[in-house]
């Protein structure tokens, strides 16, 4: 007869959090969060309370004990609050971060003098 030692649960830790980020519209931004748990937390990313699908706007990637989300191209509406959250029957750990979404500045010439223009660059990439 073999006796099976029981598994010690060990709650969900966040190692590294969730940063902030303020990010140029147009640009991409990535996410990341490390994190550990007994047995291995589920992972689930939130922005503003609602939980974030994979599509082909947002991509989460879920390791070991790393976990990313990364959006290839954010714009305004993809501002706001991000939230991680590592789940097992031991606990919850969570750690957020906010994306703030800037004008991107556009540099043009006139008369040999730089000038820099401030725009919002919308999904048609038309600055405005």
């Amino acid at each position: 007869m073999r006796v099976h030692k029981p598994e010690v649960l060990q709650a969900p830790k966040i190692i590294q959090p969730v940063q902030a980020k303020m990010v140029p519209a147009g640009d991409s931004v990535t996410l990341e969060a490390d994190f550990e748990g007994v047995p291995k937390p589920e992972v689930r990313w939130y922005r503003n309370g609602k939980e974030i699908t994979p599509s082909d706007k947002v991509n989460i990637v879920i390791e070991e004990h790393k976990t990313t989300l990364h959006i290839p191209q954010v714009f305004r509406p993809d501002g706001g609050k991000y939230e991680v959250r590592a789940t097992n029957p031991a606990g919850e750990a969570r750690s957020s971060g906010t994306i703030s979404v800037t004008s991107k500045s556009h540099f043009g010439f006139y008369n040999q003098k730089q000038y820099s223009v401030k725009c919002f660059i919308t999904n048609n990439n038309i600055c405005v």
